[in-house]
């Protein structure tokens, strides 16, 4: 009977454990119910891929051979065509992503907020003393915020050890077959001891933010037998059950140490957002400049 109970409770602890096995990465979630609300944070979800395809704005614009392009149509085409912007696309998505990583207590990442100018301006020489097109914002180049792949663990090696956030569930399981030769047969009864038993440890732990550290596992020797005919108990099973309780009092202590990870997550998909809206704006700034500087170029035409 204590078998079949053990059996059952290190089955149950199994099908516990399953979602914590499946952490790959973490996105965005729209599902519904317990299963769900369980495993969300556990699952990978794919993402849309880029489309390569032109849109057909250009096509609507060609009439009689001719390309009828006002300057509200070129910042379309650059906007609707332009593969920095979906490349920055990404960013927030990885910042997110990189908020939930430090939720539960991981690393950070690197997240790339350079800025894409784009083409220059196409001025030449016969138009170098012609203002039109090259005067405004500087054509921009980018910044970076963190640096380095794993940038976020200086922030996290500056202090204290961050707690892992995430409940961690355990199980591991043991089968153990063990034969001793004995010299002193008085004591065994026999030659050669054999010993046989199985073993399971199973048990969740968690921390928070508060430095405080909870852990709760049992662990269970099964069907423990011995050919020792001085055994007075073959088989035999026990069980022990720990619960442990850490706080840091001192180094550690109080949230605001330990959601540093936190913040600075948080900072970045501010960034991120705001480095996609200047890599917009720096698209359309090029594509200005490089409209202006081909209506330069035709009126220059007429006059010579």
């Amino acid at each position: 009977m204590r078998i079949a109970k053990s059996t059952i409770a290190l089955v149950l602890c199994y099908a516990l454990a399953a979602p914590a096995f499946a952490q790959t990465s973490l996105s965005y979630d729209t599902g519904h119910g317990f299963i769900n609300w369980f495993t969300r944070n556990y699952t990978s979800h794919p993402l849309p891929l880029v489309s390569y395809e032109d849109s057909p704005r250009l096509d609507k614009l060609m009439r009689g051979g001719n390309i009828y392009l006002s300057l509200r149509d070129a910042i379309a085409l650059a906007l609707e065509n332009n593969l920095d912007l979906e490349y920055a696309r990404y960013n927030p998505k990885l910042a997110e992503a990189n908020f939930r990583r430090a939720s539960a207590g991981a690393l950070l990442r690197s997240i790339s907020n350079s800025i894409s100018a784009g083409p220059s301006s196409a001025s030449l020489g016969v138009l170098a003393q012609t203002s039109t097109g090259s005067g405004g914002l500087t054509s921009g180049g980018g910044g970076s915020g963190q640096g380095g792949v794993l940038s976020g663990l200086s922030v996290q090696l500056a202090g204290t050890a961050i707690p892992n956030l995430d409940p961690v569930f355990f199980i591991n399981g043991q089968f153990i077959h063990q034969t001793q030769i004995e010299t002193a047969t008085n004591i065994t009864g026999t030659n050669y001891l054999v010993s046989q038993y199985k073993v399971s440890n199973y048990g969740i732990q968690q921390g928070f933010l508060t430095g405080t550290n909870v852990s709760l596992g049992m662990g269970n020797n099964l069907g423990y037998t011995q050919n020792s005919p001085y055994s007075a108990f073959s088989p035999f099973s026990q069980a022990s059950v720990q619960f442990n309780v850490q706080q840091n009092l001192l180094q550690g202590f109080r949230p605001s140490i330990n959601n540093r990870a936190i913040r600075v997550a948080k900072n970045s998909l501010r960034i991120s957002d705001l480095t996609f809206k200047n890599q917009v704006m720096a698209t359309v700034y090029s594509v200005v400049n490089l409209y202006w500087d081909l209506v330069s170029f035709n009126d220059s035409l007429k006059v010579q």
